[in-house]
């Protein structure tokens, strides 16, 4: 039987292609570009959403998401993780120092979990016009089917691109001359292979085990919350489509007429509205249209929690992991990811937000396995992958990450239940003016 090739022009290649790993493009696969988007909510001197208009107007770097007191910073794009960390410190500070400049002045709430919701009343969705306001038409229909409550989740989305470099050696190295053609290939591929194992960050970098009653509906201020999850928004608790939409990979016509086939049929606003923990992108204006014509361009990681235990809400170890685990996986066999290796992707994500690892499954290759015991063995995958590649260098950031699996309580959402599950809010705000000094210290430094 002649094999399906990826791409349809004649001369094209085939979909199961591997990519080549000599010593030069090996080297060129660290190289790349990198943005960082973090989430986090405005609140006033008690604890509570702040009520006031966005108060960065036109700065391209601070800007707001679902509601008014949801601020956004967003990096410029960088070429390394360290560049990047710099960067959203730097922002950062100039958020921070811009809403102790108020009156009365603001702080950063630093969780993904938010502290107390009096009503959904008092959540002031963002407010967009002119050209702008389809923007706000979204978050109200957002607020109508999902509840406004829920919308308050706030996260980290990291930015990946490959190399200019790596991608016209790869080119080169595979024959391939249609460089358009190739990027999809990469990241069609890539996108896979992340769905497929996105439990594996979720379960080394959730922080978000507790949360104030008031989030809950009917739920009382100033009562402690815990259900059970490392992280709120990535388990059965966080924001999920209804259903599992089922994405055709085979290429970028087939992976976006997918997509538009559930906006088409109303079951999705906009491809906005597909809550996966990866999304591609194309360069320029975010939409289908622009993806299909203008092929892929980076790479958006959706799956971070808010990380308290940093002053800027992630830990620069653990996002040198996530370039790690996206240089792994580039280099990966292509895996079946059918319809019900999609429906328990999914589950698994749900799985690894669990805060006890020891009862939670996930299921690779049909079969479910232990969490802790699943995230050990691909990590340990992951060290002779780069020991084979004479990359000594980046065991310390995989130690850490082991770590994480054999001792529960080195992982983000037990340091961080066992300092914050009393007195949230109270004992979080204490938290919050600590991180508005410009000389803030982590707090996992102080633990």
């Amino acid at each position: 039987m002649r094999r399906k090739t990826f791409w349809r022009p004649e001369g094209g290649i085939d979909r199961e292609m591997e990519l080549k790993k000599t010593e030069e493009l090996c080297r060129l696969a660290f190289a790349g570009q990198f943005g960082l988007e973090r989430e986090t909510l405005r609140v006033d001197s008690d604890g509570y959403l702040s009520q006031t208009p966005h108060p960065f107007p036109g700065n391209p770097h601070i800007d707001r998401d679902f509601c008014e007191s949801q601020i956004e910073i967003i990096s410029p794009v960088c070429r390394s993780i360290s560049e990047l960390y710099r960067a959203v410190e730097d922002i950062d500070r100039e958020t921070k120092a811009g809403l102790n400049a108020l009156n009365p002045p603001e702080m950063v709430w630093p969780f993904s979990n938010p502290p107390y919701v009096v009503s959904e009343e008092q959540i002031p969705v963002a407010k967009y016009e002119g050209e702008l306001h389809h923007k706000e038409v979204y978050r109200n229909y957002l607020a109508e089917k999902y509840g406004k409550r829920k919308m308050l989740f706030c996260g980290i989305h990291f930015n990946y691109s490959y190399s200019d470099a790596f991608i016209a050696g790869q080119m080169a190295a595979c024959g391939v001359s249609d460089e358009k053609l190739f990027k999809n290939f990469l990241y069609l591929s890539l996108s896979e292979k992340i769905e497929l194992y996105s439990w594996l960050p979720v379960f080394l970098t959730s922080a978000s085990p507790v949360y104030d009653e008031s989030f809950v509906p009917g739920g009382t201020c100033g009562e402690d919350g815990f259900c059970g999850e490392a992280s709120m928004r990535n388990g059965d608790n966080g924001y999920w489509n209804s259903f599992v939409p089922i994405i055709d990979y085979s290429d970028m016509e087939h992976y976006t007429d997918s997509i538009q086939r559930y906006v088409d049929s109303g079951q999705l606003y906009s491809a906005s509205e597909w809550y996966t923990p990866v999304r591609i992108k194309p360069r320029g204006e975010n939409s289908l249209s622009s993806l299909r014509e203008r092929g892929a361009n980076h790479i958006e990681l959706r799956m971070m929690d808010i990380n308290p235990l940093s002053h800027v809400g992630v830990l620069k170890d653990d996002l040198y992991f996530l370039h790690l685990f996206l240089v792994y996986l580039t280099f990966c066999k292509k895996e079946p990811f059918g319809e019900r290796e999609q429906i328990d992707a999914v589950e698994s994500h749900k799985q690894s937000a669990l805060y006890d690892a020891s009862q939670a499954q996930v299921t690779l290759h049909g079969k479910k396995q232990p969490l802790d015991q699943a995230a050990l063995a691909f990590l340990e995958e992951m060290e002779a992958f780069f020991l084979e590649i004479g990359r000594q260098d980046v065991l310390p950031v995989l130690k850490i990450m082991k770590n994480r699996c054999t001792t529960p309580s080195l992982r983000h959402s037990h340091r961080v239940y066992d300092r914050f599950h009393k007195h949230f809010v109270t004992e979080g705000m204490k938290l919050a003016k600590d991180y508005m000094a410009p000389d803030a210290q982590d707090l996992i430094d102080k633990l």
